[in-house]
Protein backbone atom coordinates (compact mmCIF):
# COMPACT_ATOMS: atom_id res chain seq x y z
CA UNK A 1 0.00 0.00 0.00
CA UNK A 2 1.31 3.64 -1.01
CA UNK A 3 2.85 5.18 1.90
CA UNK A 4 3.28 2.33 4.20
CA UNK A 5 6.59 1.68 4.30
CA UNK A 6 9.17 2.04 7.30
CA UNK A 7 12.74 2.90 7.73
CA UNK A 8 14.27 3.79 10.68
CA UNK A 9 17.80 5.64 11.08
CA UNK A 10 20.33 4.16 13.22
CA UNK A 11 20.56 6.02 16.52
CA UNK A 12 24.39 6.43 16.26
CA UNK A 13 25.78 9.14 14.49
CA UNK A 14 28.60 7.57 12.94
CA UNK A 15 26.55 4.74 11.34
CA UNK A 16 23.29 7.44 10.35
CA UNK A 17 25.60 9.50 8.15
CA UNK A 18 27.49 6.07 6.60
CA UNK A 19 24.08 4.35 5.54
CA UNK A 20 22.59 8.05 4.56
CA UNK A 21 26.01 8.50 2.55
CA UNK A 22 25.37 5.08 1.30
CA UNK A 23 21.97 5.69 0.38
CA UNK A 24 22.87 9.22 -1.60
CA UNK A 25 25.22 7.10 -3.27
CA UNK A 26 22.68 4.24 -4.45
CA UNK A 27 20.73 6.85 -5.76
CA UNK A 28 23.34 8.74 -7.85
CA UNK A 29 24.35 5.57 -9.56
CA UNK A 30 20.12 5.03 -10.38
CA UNK A 31 20.28 1.80 -8.24
CA UNK A 32 17.66 3.09 -5.85
CA UNK A 33 14.58 3.99 -7.03
CA UNK A 34 13.62 7.32 -5.79
CA UNK A 35 9.84 7.32 -7.11
CA UNK A 36 9.06 4.28 -5.97
CA UNK A 37 11.07 4.94 -2.25
CA UNK A 38 8.26 8.17 -2.33
CA UNK A 39 5.54 6.72 -2.86
CA UNK A 40 6.22 3.66 -0.62
CA UNK A 41 7.63 5.69 2.40
CA UNK A 42 5.81 9.00 2.11
CA UNK A 43 2.91 8.38 0.13
CA UNK A 44 4.33 11.03 -2.10
CA UNK A 45 3.19 10.54 -5.43
CA UNK A 46 3.37 14.00 -7.19
CA UNK A 47 7.13 14.09 -8.92
CA UNK A 48 6.73 18.28 -7.88
CA UNK A 49 6.31 17.29 -4.59
CA UNK A 50 9.38 14.30 -3.97
CA UNK A 51 12.37 16.46 -3.91
CA UNK A 52 10.82 18.58 -0.66
CA UNK A 53 9.99 15.46 1.15
CA UNK A 54 13.70 13.93 0.40
CA UNK A 55 15.00 16.94 1.28
CA UNK A 56 12.95 17.39 4.71
CA UNK A 57 12.88 13.66 5.70
CA UNK A 58 17.27 12.62 4.77
CA UNK A 59 18.62 15.43 3.25
CA UNK A 60 18.08 17.84 6.20
CA UNK A 61 19.56 15.46 8.45
CA UNK A 62 22.66 14.51 6.52
CA UNK A 63 23.62 17.61 5.97
CA UNK A 64 23.30 18.35 9.63
CA UNK A 65 25.93 15.41 10.36
CA UNK A 66 28.36 16.93 7.62
CA UNK A 67 28.07 20.28 9.57
CA UNK A 68 28.84 19.33 12.79
CA UNK A 69 31.17 17.09 11.74
CA UNK A 70 33.55 20.06 8.89
CA UNK A 71 32.98 22.18 12.40
CA UNK A 72 34.55 19.94 14.52
CA UNK A 73 37.72 19.44 11.98
CA UNK A 74 37.74 23.08 11.63
CA UNK A 75 37.92 23.43 15.44
CA UNK A 76 40.90 20.68 15.78
CA UNK A 77 42.70 22.16 12.86
CA UNK A 78 42.73 26.01 14.45
CA UNK A 79 44.26 23.74 18.07
CA UNK A 80 47.06 22.44 15.99
CA UNK A 81 47.79 25.93 14.20
CA UNK A 82 50.79 27.92 15.48
CA UNK A 83 50.60 31.47 16.24
CA UNK A 84 53.92 32.90 15.30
Amino acid sequence: MVGTGSYALPHDDEERTALLYHFFLLMTESKVGVLGFCQEMYGVSDFRDMPEVLNNELVTEFTREIQYRLSEILVDAAKDQEIA
